[in-house]
């Protein structure tokens, strides 16, 4: 009996550091992610070098200052796919059942676009928007089995905090992170 307490205690203790660092997010959960998870995959910075291209292009404004003049056609048109998503995309939809886009935008203009650059690549994935002032943690309630990949750190933590699996996507290859979409196929079971 108290060892049985004291085992369940030290997993507690784990899984509670695991969620505060993510790195051990990582490696504990990434092996959970199987065919009835739910992915949302992020698009500025994990699909599209969108989100590099938007930083330099501010440069000192604001977002509500800059977002306004941004051409997303031009964009869209000009970014660079990031480690061959765009198949890695087909190739997850078809091992993954419950697989979204989950994207921050400023303008309807934008969503237009990113939404045309998915369906003209014959990716099918359902897509959710998220105003870009919200979470997208209040957009989609994260849950034990909703994984996000996304570039931004800070919107990892939120999922992370909010329960569900936040996982970073980062082109500079990290511990706690993933840098190609192709390693959801690779880590994920089938």
């Amino acid at each position: 009996q108290n060892l049985i307490e004291l085992i369940l205690k030290i997993i507690y203790n784990l899984v509670v550091r695991c969620y505060e660092n993510i790195n051990c997010v990582i490696i504990f959960l990434m092996k959970k992610i199987n065919k009835n998870s739910y992915i949302f995959i992020d698009f500025d910075g994990v699909i599209l070098d969108t989100e590099v291209r938007l930083e330099i292009m501010k440069g000192e404004r604001t977002w509500e200052e800059f977002s306004p003049t941004v051409d997303w056609t031009k964009l869209i048109k000009e970014a660079e796919e990031i480690e061959s998503s765009i198949e890695n995309l087909k190739q997850i939809e078809k091992t993954y059942k419950n697989v979204f886009i989950l994207s921050k935008v400023h303008t309807i203009h934008e969503m237009k676009e990113k939404l045309g650059f998915l369906r003209n690549n014959n990716i099918n994935i359902p897509v959710h928007f998220v105003p870009y002032s919200s979470n997208k943690s209040d957009v989609v309630i994260p849950k034990n089995n909703y994984y996000l990949i996304d570039d931004q750190e800070v919107n990892v933590l939120d999922w992370n905090h909010k329960g569900g699996v936040g996982i970073h996507f980062s082109e500079s290859k990290k511990d706690n992170s993933i840098s190609s979409l192709k390693e959801l196929l690779i880590k994920g079971e089938k």
